[in-house]
Protein backbone atom coordinates (compact mmCIF):
# COMPACT_ATOMS: atom_id res chain seq x y z
CA UNK A 1 0.00 0.00 0.00
CA UNK A 2 2.77 2.42 0.93
CA UNK A 3 4.46 1.90 -2.44
CA UNK A 4 1.28 2.78 -4.33
CA UNK A 5 0.83 5.91 -2.20
CA UNK A 6 4.44 6.94 -2.88
CA UNK A 7 3.90 6.38 -6.61
CA UNK A 8 0.80 8.60 -6.59
CA UNK A 9 2.75 11.26 -4.69
CA UNK A 10 5.48 11.09 -7.36
CA UNK A 11 2.96 11.58 -10.17
CA UNK A 12 0.45 14.01 -8.66
CA UNK A 13 2.47 15.79 -5.99
CA UNK A 14 2.74 15.14 -2.28
CA UNK A 15 -0.74 14.33 -1.04
CA UNK A 16 -0.33 11.17 1.05
CA UNK A 17 1.66 11.24 4.29
CA UNK A 18 3.89 8.24 3.65
CA UNK A 19 7.63 7.71 4.08
CA UNK A 20 9.86 5.69 1.72
CA UNK A 21 10.83 3.33 4.58
CA UNK A 22 7.17 2.30 4.84
CA UNK A 23 7.29 0.83 1.33
CA UNK A 24 10.14 -1.49 2.33
CA UNK A 25 9.02 -2.29 5.88
CA UNK A 26 5.39 -3.29 6.45
CA UNK A 27 5.84 -2.91 10.20
CA UNK A 28 6.82 0.75 9.72
CA UNK A 29 3.71 1.32 7.63
CA UNK A 30 1.48 -0.39 10.25
CA UNK A 31 3.11 1.64 13.02
CA UNK A 32 2.08 4.93 11.40
CA UNK A 33 -1.32 3.86 10.07
CA UNK A 34 -2.59 1.71 12.91
CA UNK A 35 -4.76 -1.35 12.61
CA UNK A 36 -6.74 -1.86 9.39
CA UNK A 37 -10.27 -0.48 9.49
CA UNK A 38 -13.41 -1.29 7.59
CA UNK A 39 -14.44 1.01 4.72
CA UNK A 40 -17.97 0.72 3.38
CA UNK A 41 -18.03 2.36 -0.05
CA UNK A 42 -21.57 3.09 -1.20
CA UNK A 43 -22.11 4.23 -4.76
CA UNK A 44 -25.41 5.46 -6.06
CA UNK A 45 -26.60 6.35 -9.53
CA UNK A 46 -29.59 7.94 -11.20
CA UNK A 47 -30.97 7.70 -14.73
CA UNK A 48 -31.07 11.00 -16.59
CA UNK A 49 -34.32 12.10 -18.21
CA UNK A 50 -32.73 11.88 -21.66
CA UNK A 51 -31.56 8.28 -21.30
CA UNK A 52 -32.60 6.20 -24.29
CA UNK A 53 -35.77 8.13 -25.25
CA UNK A 54 -36.56 5.76 -28.12
CA UNK A 55 -35.84 2.58 -26.10
CA UNK A 56 -33.10 1.68 -28.60
CA UNK A 57 -31.05 -0.07 -25.90
CA UNK A 58 -33.72 -2.76 -25.61
CA UNK A 59 -32.60 -4.23 -28.96
CA UNK A 60 -28.84 -4.03 -28.39
CA UNK A 61 -27.02 -7.11 -27.05
CA UNK A 62 -25.47 -6.47 -23.65
CA UNK A 63 -27.17 -3.09 -23.28
CA UNK A 64 -28.49 -1.62 -20.06
CA UNK A 65 -32.18 -1.20 -20.72
CA UNK A 66 -34.70 0.81 -18.77
CA UNK A 67 -36.50 -2.40 -17.85
CA UNK A 68 -33.22 -3.91 -16.67
CA UNK A 69 -32.58 -0.91 -14.42
CA UNK A 70 -36.11 -1.08 -13.05
CA UNK A 71 -35.59 -4.79 -12.42
CA UNK A 72 -32.53 -4.01 -10.28
CA UNK A 73 -34.57 -1.54 -8.28
CA UNK A 74 -37.39 -4.07 -7.84
CA UNK A 75 -34.92 -6.66 -6.54
CA UNK A 76 -33.57 -4.04 -4.10
CA UNK A 77 -36.99 -4.00 -2.41
CA UNK A 78 -35.85 -7.07 -0.44
CA UNK A 79 -33.17 -4.89 1.17
CA UNK A 80 -35.25 -1.73 1.48
CA UNK A 81 -39.00 -2.28 1.98
CA UNK A 82 -39.62 1.48 1.50
CA UNK A 83 -39.03 0.90 -2.22
CA UNK A 84 -42.34 -1.00 -2.31
CA UNK A 85 -44.00 2.40 -2.83
CA UNK A 86 -42.26 2.76 -6.21
CA UNK A 87 -44.45 3.44 -9.20
CA UNK A 88 -42.46 0.97 -11.33
CA UNK A 89 -41.49 3.65 -13.84
CA UNK A 90 -38.22 5.29 -14.88
CA UNK A 91 -39.31 8.25 -12.73
CA UNK A 92 -38.30 6.09 -9.73
CA UNK A 93 -34.72 6.19 -11.08
CA UNK A 94 -34.72 9.85 -12.17
CA UNK A 95 -32.80 12.83 -10.81
CA UNK A 96 -35.71 14.26 -8.82
CA UNK A 97 -36.33 11.00 -6.97
CA UNK A 98 -32.59 10.48 -6.51
CA UNK A 99 -32.25 13.85 -4.77
CA UNK A 100 -35.33 13.18 -2.66
CA UNK A 101 -34.17 9.74 -1.50
CA UNK A 102 -30.44 10.31 -1.13
CA UNK A 103 -29.95 13.92 -0.12
CA UNK A 104 -33.20 15.21 1.29
CA UNK A 105 -34.33 11.97 2.92
CA UNK A 106 -37.94 12.83 2.25
CA UNK A 107 -40.14 9.77 2.61
CA UNK A 108 -43.93 10.05 2.41
CA UNK A 109 -45.69 8.54 5.41
CA UNK A 110 -48.39 5.91 4.87
CA UNK A 111 -51.56 7.59 3.64
CA UNK A 112 -49.75 10.83 2.78
CA UNK A 113 -50.01 12.09 -0.78
CA UNK A 114 -46.88 11.88 -2.94
CA UNK A 115 -44.68 14.84 -2.20
CA UNK A 116 -44.15 16.14 -5.76
CA UNK A 117 -42.01 18.79 -4.09
CA UNK A 118 -39.57 19.01 -7.00
CA UNK A 119 -42.24 20.89 -8.98
CA UNK A 120 -41.86 23.66 -6.43
CA UNK A 121 -38.06 23.62 -6.26
CA UNK A 122 -35.84 25.20 -8.89
CA UNK A 123 -33.75 22.59 -10.69
CA UNK A 124 -30.15 22.65 -9.54
CA UNK A 125 -27.03 21.20 -11.06
CA UNK A 126 -24.76 18.57 -9.51
CA UNK A 127 -22.20 21.28 -8.73
CA UNK A 128 -24.84 23.32 -6.91
CA UNK A 129 -25.93 20.21 -5.01
CA UNK A 130 -22.33 19.40 -4.11
CA UNK A 131 -21.81 22.86 -2.64
CA UNK A 132 -25.06 22.60 -0.67
CA UNK A 133 -24.29 19.19 0.79
CA UNK A 134 -20.56 19.64 1.35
Amino acid sequence: MALSLLAMNAVFGRFFDVLPVEAADAAAFRERTGEPFFIFDVQVHYVGAGYDPDNAEAGRKGAVTKQGLLGLRKRAQRLNPQLAADRGTVADLAWENFVKEVFLLVTPQPGQADLDFMDRVLPISMLDMRSLIG
